[in-house]
């Protein structure tokens, strides 16, 4: 595409097929999203709560999958998503791992960054070099309170010193941060930089929930990858539609540090 400069190379076996765009196309591609990740205990609603009426954390979870394909429309930078939990195996780390599958086709879960400001920074330009769509920081636990952090997340270029070499390099901050986690602390400067997504299996051991009771029966990641087109399908028709309509502006106030996200 000579005008955005992007080379398109599906994976083997990839076919997205995206059909006349209406009001009507739009709300089924809702449903089907909706219906896909209804099993997860989002604001510790149940499957038929979240397809009766998605709530605040799954909403926002759409909103996280969609980024990717609105990114180039915004052109600045996103929130964090924090996928919190009360409890280990909940599914944040799994859904983490879902969004990564549809945009990217793999996965790929980060440690938590380091307590050292420097090792923080270091870290960071590392990970925003490679140009992924997601930067998944998994099982961050604690207290987090860094002006480094804080300063990536609202920064369109990233710069730092080259390892190895005297010189400084600026790199394009285009990927969205993603943090799970058990219950993790932020600073209030870092807390209003974070879109959350709550689960809450409302449950000790969430890992023992009945699997037969799910919409997908067996692995999940497997059942990502064998339908990832049709999941594509959805968040281009979803994406047009918007765009369709006029790029309606969200309404309420808009999230400081990131307005064109709110206005675009």
């Amino acid at each position: 595409h000579k005008g955005s400069g992007l080379l398109y190379l599906p994976d083997p076996g990839l076919t997205v097929s995206v059909g006349e765009v209406d009001e009507t196309a739009a709300k089924d591609s809702a449903a089907f999203l909706v219906d896909l990740f209804a099993d997860f205990p989002f604001d510790g609603c149940t499957r038929a709560e979240n397809l009766d009426n998605p709530g605040a954390s799954m909403t926002n979870f759409i909103g996280l999958l969609l980024t990717p394909f609105v990114a180039p429309i915004i052109d600045d930078v996103v929130p964090a998503h924090l996928l919190t939990k009360p409890a280990p195996g909940t599914g944040a780390s799994l859904l983490a791992e879902a969004c990564q599958l549809v945009i990217d086709g793999k996965t790929d879960l980060r440690p938590p960054l380091s307590r050292n400001e420097d090792e923080r920074r270091k870290a960071l330009f590392t990970a925003v070099q490679t140009q992924k769509n997601f930067l998944v920081y998994d099982n961050v636990a604690g207290e987090m309170d860094s002006a480094t952090v804080a300063s990536f997340l609202t920064s369109r270029e990233w710069t730092d010193r080259v390892l190895g070499r005297t010189g400084e390099r600026t790199v394009r901050n285009s990927s969205t941060t993603v943090w799970t986690g058990i219950n993790p602390g932020f600073s209030p400067e870092l807390q209003r930089r974070i879109s959350l997504i709550k689960l809450d299996a409302k449950m000790a051991n969430p890992g023992e929930r009945d699997p037969s009771t799910f919409k997908v029966q067996g692995d999940f990641k497997t059942y990502i990858r064998q339908h990832r087109g049709e999941i594509i399908a959805a968040c281009v028709t979803l994406v047009q539609f918007w765009m369709n309509r006029g790029r309606k502006n969200a309404t309420g106030r808009p999230l400081a540090s990131f307005e064109r996200r709110h206005w675009t």
